[in-house]
């Protein structure tokens, strides 16, 4: 049986042990006491689970092996002061489309926040998605954990693992607001372990403290201790999406459950999806998953797709939205329906919202150049990469979209000019390797390709000079194909905005 499966052989092996020993017992043993009935049923009855389950425990340690286990958050399994039966609570505000921010929200309450997508009647007053076999949950798992405060409040997750004893839980985080950043904690408890903090590194401004972790279980080692202790994840911020990372120790051979608290007096970051894998190596698997990645790479091509719908992203507005469409077309024949596609990236264009939502929210809100949206490329390769896309905009005036990697003084930006079709229904396609596609920019600043570096770089979507943006849809990052391995850019502080 191959490694991965070793664990399930332990258990198999353990099973006919207790077996055979009573079989060996033989019902009148010259010696001690014959076997109960009792104790032959359960081991009988042991053993027909396990060959039952085999080929689903065989399955879970293969995708524990060679991808991972996602766990959707989900609202009912937080509990105590946050739970969606306390008095406090309220829905997300009824208004919100992305429902996390590169802004500061000073007092949020509601604990819990999913990915809306919306519509538009004729008026263009927005609605989210009715609820059907195409609603929102369905389209878009993005979840955050927006506060875990009160006395016992907790977030419970429970899944089925048949792996190694020594397992890793990644999942994404960020702050609510910056006042928050100099008490920022975050702890969790494996079945009857003890607490164990999960360890951020401190804040630019704050003196470094210690990171270590509460007293270990009697059965974890000083190794494993020392291990956990060490590992430190980035400083959390409000403009910035970071992946955490956790190893597990000591897993149980099946049902697990991890409950995550605040330590005394200190702040919970927001937390977002849990992934739970065996192997390390699965990272960039995790990754792409999270931000909604998708990669390709052939001798005669390397891209990276990026899906809006589904991956993890930030907006500066509340305005900012995801919306599905019907009957558009493109190059004269009618897309596949539905389309999903972003609106009110940038400029300062309002949006309508129905009257019956609930809890509206109309914070946070920011107009011109302020207003972006970030999104995130896990690239296979350093180098320079063209960006391609769809878009929909039947305004009478162009609009323009620019790309960019860090600050502005970094001259790592891409801006698309003259996006324009004649109407609202025709879905328009834009991409910088190509001539027709029309870029701005003077002397170098004219760009057609963005730096990359392997791993994962963050990319802000804006306006240009205050002006509205069109709808865009999912958007290709591809390697300049007259870029060989060995001509790959090599990695800058200015581009290297994160990596795995």
């Amino acid at each position: 049986m191959a490694a991965e499966f070793a664990a399930i052989k332990n258990n198999l092996d353990s099973l006919y042990q207790t077996a055979k020993t009573l079989i060996e017992g033989t019902l009148q043993p010259k010696m001690g006491n014959s076997p109960q009935v009792e104790a032959v049923t359960q081991a009988n009855q042991a053993i027909v689970n396990a060959t039952q389950m085999l080929e689903t425990r065989k399955n879970n340690a293969s995708t524990l092996n060679t991808s991972f286990l996602k766990e959707t958050l989900k609202s009912a399994s937080l509990s105590a002061a946050t739970g969606d039966n306390a008095t406090t609570v309220q829905q997300q505000p009824g208004n919100y489309s992305f429902v996390a921010y590169t802004s500061d929200i000073a007092s949020p309450n509601w604990n819990f926040a999913q990915r809306t997508v919306w519509t538009a009647d004729n008026k263009l007053v927005t609605s989210p998605l009715p609820n059907n076999s195409q609603n929102s949950a369905t389209l878009t798992d993005v979840s955050w954990i927006y506060t875990l405060s009160g006395t016992g409040a907790k977030y419970t997750l429970t899944f089925d693992y048949y792996g190694p004893q020594t397992g890793y839980l990644y999942f994404p985080y960020k702050l609510v607001k910056g006042a928050d950043k100099n008490n920022i904690g975050l702890q969790y408890k494996l079945n009857d372990g003890n607490f164990e903090q999960i360890n951020f590194a401190p804040a630019p401004t704050e003196p470094a403290r210690s990171t270590m972790p509460q007293t270990a279980p009697e059965n974890q080692t000083s190794e494993e201790n020392m291990t956990a202790a060490s590992q430190l994840n980035t400083t959390p911020t409000v403009s910035d999406i970071n992946v955490a990372k956790v190893t597990l120790f000591n897993l149980k051979f099946g049902s697990n459950t991890i409950e995550f608290s605040f330590p005394m007096n200190k702040v919970a970051p927001m937390i977002g999806n849990m992934y739970i894998t065996s192997d390390e190596a699965n990272k960039k698997q995790i990754y792409d998953s999270i931000f909604g990645n998708t990669s390709v790479q052939t001798a005669s091509q390397t891209s990276v797709s990026v899906d809006l719908l589904k991956g993890y992203s930030l907006a500066t507005s509340w305005r900012t939205y995801i919306r599905q469409f019907t009957g558009l077309t493109g190059n004269g024949v009618q897309t596949s329906d539905p389309v999903y596609l972003i609106g009110l990236i940038g400029g300062s264009g309002n949006r309508s919202v129905a009257r019956a939502q609930m809890n509206i929210k109309n914070i946070p809100h920011v107009n011109g150049a302020t207003r972006t949206f970030t999104i995130y490329v896990n690239a296979l390769l350093n180098g320079n990469y063209h960006i391609s896309g769809a878009y929909l905009q039947g305004s009478n005036s162009a609009r323009s979209l620019k790309f960019s990697t860090g600050t502005s003084s970094s001259n790592n930006e891409v801006t698309v000019a003259n996006l324009k079709q004649n109407n609202w229904t025709t879905l328009g396609h834009f991409d910088t390797k190509m001539t027709s596609t029309t870029v701005s920019g003077t002397g170098t600043l004219m760009k057609r390709t963005l730096t990359l570096n392997q791993g994962l770089n963050k990319i802000v979507v804006s306006e240009v000079n205050n002006g509205d943006t069109p709808f865009i849809g999912n958007l290709t990052f591809t390697l300049e194909s007259n870029q060989t391995t060995s001509e790959q850019v090599e990695p800058s502080s200015t581009t290297a905005e994160k990596n795995i």
